[in-house]
């Protein structure tokens, strides 16, 4: 028995939502960052680290998101990365400390990897069978069917 599929309009408002939400998590942390150098008694140089290990963080995973995003089933990674990345941005806000706030935005931006997958999925190459894949910029597909690429079986 095959599972119905979302409809286009409910896919597209579930992934600008989850889009939306992203982006409002990579600039909370600067919005509100006089109240957590208070509540955590942090210097300036620590306050200004946040941001810094969150994006250096980012850029280290983005490669191997890639790579797993060719390999794997997107719809899979996202689902699982969207409830990493939740239970990551609700436990930085429940963060005691400096070092488990740090630990808690890292998890949150390498979990990032799922942004990936979420932007090839919106742009119709949902790694589904029977369903076109697009060329998307950097990674072109060249297989004659999306049954031939790795992890789609």
């Amino acid at each position: 028995v095959m599972a119905r599929q979302p409809s286009p309009r409910a896919a597209l408002s579930l992934l600008t939502g989850l889009n939306f939400l992203n982006y409002l998590d990579r600039f909370i942390p600067a919005a509100i960052l006089p109240v957590i150098i208070a509540e955590l008694h942090l210097t300036d140089r620590k306050a200004g680290s946040l941001q810094t290990l969150f994006i250096l963080t980012y850029a280290v995973v983005s490669p191997i998101a890639g790579e797993l995003g060719e390999r794997w089933s997107r719809f899979h990674l996202a689902a699982v990365g969207v409830l990493v990345w939740s239970a990551a941005t609700f436990a930085s806000g429940l963060a005691p400390t400096y070092l488990a706030l740090v630990f808690a935005r890292a998890l949150a931006a390498a979990d990032l990897w799922h942004d990936r997958c979420r932007h090839r999925i919106a742009s119709g190459d949902a790694g589904l069978p029977g369903r076109a894949a697009v060329e998307t910029r950097g990674a072109p597909n060249h297989s004659s069917s999306p049954d031939e690429r790795p992890g789609m079986a």
